[in-house]
Formats: C-alpha cells, structure tokens, sequence
C-alpha cells in the first residue's frame, strides 16, 4: 500500500487525500514518523481534513504526547464530523491529563453518538466509580452514590460499582440499602475476588444493626 499511495502521491503532490492515506500505509507497518510526515504534509495543504488531524492524533497518543494530541482530536472536531471515537480518544486524553470531569463529558457525548459502545460504556463506567470514591473519600456520600447509581446502570453487575453503593449507602447510614448491595456483592463476586472478605464483615456488621 506504501508503494500504491506513495505512487499517487508523486503523480498529484497537492493530493491531501492521497497524502493521508500514505501516512495510513506507513502505520499499518509501523512506520510511525513517515506517518506523521504524510499526514503534517496532508494538513498543510488542507488544514481542514478531519481524518488527518485525527490520525496525527493517534500518532500523538502512542508517544504519550497527550497535549498535542488533545489539540488535534479538538481541531478534528471542530473542523470534520463528530464521531463516538473522536470523543472516546479525547477522554482518554482528558483523563491522562488528570482532567476527570473533562474526561466524563466526553465519555458522555462519545456514548451518546453510540449507545452499543462497549468501549464507551466500560470508559465511562471507569470514570463514574472513580469519581465516586474520591467523593466518598472525601466525605461526600450524595455525591459518591450519585456517579456509583450511573455506574450502576451503565453496567448492573460491575463489582467496583455494587461495593461502591454499598459502602456509600453504609456510610450515609442507610443501612437497609448498604446490606442490600453488600449481599448482593457476595451474591455475583467470584470466589477469588480479592474483596469477598471485607465485604462479608460488611454485611455481618449490618446484619446485627439492621436486623
């Protein structure tokens, strides 16, 4: 494919299309900075090609350079169509960059593009329970089990999520709740789960206040 497109390319040098699929030939055998050449090439001609920005992007990614990348998933948005990826890319960026609630808005808008994105729901069920204990950590157990519920019906049986509820529901003292998902944690953990123990004392601890 190198040898096809780089063909197009000398026959029409200002071809940015034909300029954007050589840096694609040169990916696919790894060749990652004549990749990033072709597509830097493809820009300047047409600073407005979506899919190059987007491509110089995942070049960005793989050297870790999440601010360069981040500007060019913005630019491919700003200037091209918005897709579930493109968003999906941005929060990863987002959330590398420490920005969390970046990272779930844009989680958010890629899964709104795409309801049947597993990669969008198991991103965004990730940033939900994390936010979740931090804010648990920090005091804030409306908070917490606000992110740990849109976890929860993201993905109803992610074990991160269920103990999440359950120790949040356990700390804002709504203890019929707390034993409710404590049991059901034990109910769906496996058996190597390295939290079956402490969510057993949990529910024992429950059980005696409660009942």
């Amino acid at each position: 494919m190198v040898l096809i497109w780089g063909d197009a390319v000398s026959k029409s040098p200002r071809g940015y299309r034909a300029l954007n699929n050589l840096g694609g030939a040169y990916r696919e055998k790894g060749m990652w900075d004549e990749a990033a050449a072709s597509w830097r090439a493809a820009l300047e001609i047409n600073p407005y090609y979506s899919p190059s920005h987007s491509s110089l992007a995942g070049f960005y990614m793989e050297r870790e350079m999440w601010v360069e990348s981040e500007e060019e998933l913005l630019l491919a948005l700003r200037v091209g169509p918005k897709y579930e990826d493109l968003y999906r890319r941005l929060g990863y960026i987002h959330a590398k960059l420490g920005d969390f609630d970046r990272a779930i808005a844009d989680f958010e808008e890629a899964l709104a593009l795409n309801r049947e994105s597993e990669f969008s729901i198991r991103g965004l069920v990730k940033l939900y329970t994390d936010k979740g204990y931090r804010l648990g950590q920090g005091g804030d157990y409306i908070g917490s089990l606000f992110f740990f519920k849109k976890a929860n019906a993201l993905e109803p049986k992610n074990l991160s999520a269920i103990y999440g509820l359950a120790l949040s529901y356990e700390e804002a003292q709504n203890y019929g709740d707390a034993l409710r998902y404590w049991d059901y944690y034990l109910a769906i953990a496996p058996a190597d789960d390295p939290y079956t123990d402490s969510a057993a004392t949990h529910s024992r601890k429950l059980r005696t206040i409660y009942n």
